[in-house]
C-alpha cells in the first residue's frame, strides 16, 4: 500500500508528476521508459487512488503520447501511426479478438483498461470507515424493513460514519439513488428541508451535492478519529420495486481507506393504494 504525505503527495504522484515533465521538455540524458514502466508498476499495485494520483497519470500520459509518433503498431493488421487509443464494448469482443501486434524494432508500451457492472451488488466493506444508512418519516419515526412510504411522500435519509483512523481527515460520504427516489433540495423551491426537523441532530458538512442521482457530502477534520453524520430528504416519485444502491465513503486522499454498505431492495407503495 502506499503511503501519502500532508500535501497529498505520494511516492505515485511524485513519479508521475515527474515523468509527465521529462516527456514534455525531454531533457537530454533522460529516458522516460524506465519511467513508465516504474509507474505502471505502481498503478497496478493499487486497487484505488487518489484524484492527485490519476492527474498526474494523465498529464503523464498525454505527454508521453507525443513520443509514440514514430513507434509501428498494427491492430487487427491494419497500420496506424501516432499515439493510438481504442475503445471496445462488450459487444465488440463478443466472437472475435482484436490483435495488437508491434511490426516495429523497439519496444512499445500498451496499457489495457477494464470497465464494467458487476453481476452481483458489491457486499458491504469495512477498511479504515464503519458506514450505515437508516430511513425515517418526517415525524421521527424509523421506516423499517424495504417498504417505503407511498408515492410522493417524502421521508429522510441518515448516513452515520465512524473513521477508525484520522487519515488525510477529508472524507466524501456517496450515496447513489434508487431509481424512484428524487432528492428535495430545499434551494431549489420554496420547500422545508432537514434543518426544519427538530428531531434530525447531524454534522454540518463542508461541502453537499444534491445530484439528480447521488448525494454526496465532503467533511474535514484534522484533530482525531472522527464519527460524524448526515442527512437529506428523498421524495418517492415512481411506484415499484428498486434496487438499492450502497452508500459509501472514502478518504480522498487515503482511497484504501474506504467502507460501503450493503446493496438492497426498496419498495415504493401506489398513491392512495
Amino acid at each position: 500500500m502506499l503511503s501519502y504525505r500532508s500535501d497529498y503527495g505520494s511516492r505515485l504522484r511524485d513519479l508521475a508528476g515527474v515523468l509527465a515533465l521529462a516527456a514534455e521538455t525531454q531533457p537530454a540524458g533522460v529516458d522516460t521508459r524506465p519511467l513508465a514502466q516504474q509507474l505502471a508498476g505502481l498503478r497496478n499495485l493499487e486497487r484505488y487512488t487518489s484524484t492527485q494520483e490519476d492527474a498526474w497519470t494523465l498529464l503523464a500520459a498525454a505527454a508521453l503520447g507525443t513520443e509514440t509518433a514514430d513507434g509501428d503498431i498494427a491492430i487487427d493488421a491494419e497500420p496506424v501511426t501516432g499515439p493510438v487509443y481504442r475503445r471496445y464494448s462488450a459487444a465488440d469482443l463478443m466472437h472475435l479478438p482484436v490483435l495488437v501486434e508491434n511490426t516495429g524494432n523497439r519496444a512499445t508500451e500498451a496499457t489495457i483498461s477494464v470497465t464494467g457492472i458487476p453481476e452481483t451488488p458489491p457486499a458491504a466493506t469495512s477498511n479504515g470507515f464503519t458506514i450505515s444508512r437508516s430511513y425515517y418519516r418526517l415525524d421521527g419515526t424509523p421506516i423499517e424493513g424495504a417498504l417505503f412510504p407511498e408515492q410522493n411522500d417524502r421521508f429522510v435519509v441518515v448516513l452515520s460514519v465512524t473513521a477508525e483512523v484520522l487519515g488525510s481527515g477529508q472524507y466524501v460520504i456517496s450515496d447513489p439513488l434508487p431509481a424512484g427516489f428524487e432528492i428535495e433540495n430545499p434551494d431549489l423551491s420554496a420547500g422545508s428541508g432537514v434543518g426544519d426537523l427538530a428531531w434530525l441532530i447531524v454534522d454540518a458538512p463542508v461541502h453537499v451535492e444534491s445530484r439528480t442521482d447521488t448525494y454526496v457530502a465532503a467533511f474535514r477534520y484534522v484533530s482525531e478519529a472522527s464519527s460524524f453524520s448526515t442527512a437529506y430528504m428523498v421524495r418517492a416519485v415512481t411506484p415499484g420495486t428498486f434496487t438499492l444502491p450502497g452508500a459509501s465513503v472514502e478518504d480522498m486522499y487515503r482511497p484504501a481507506q474506504r467502507a460501503n454498505t450493503d446493496a438492497g431492495e426498496i419498495v415504493i407503495g401506489t398513491l392512495g393504494g
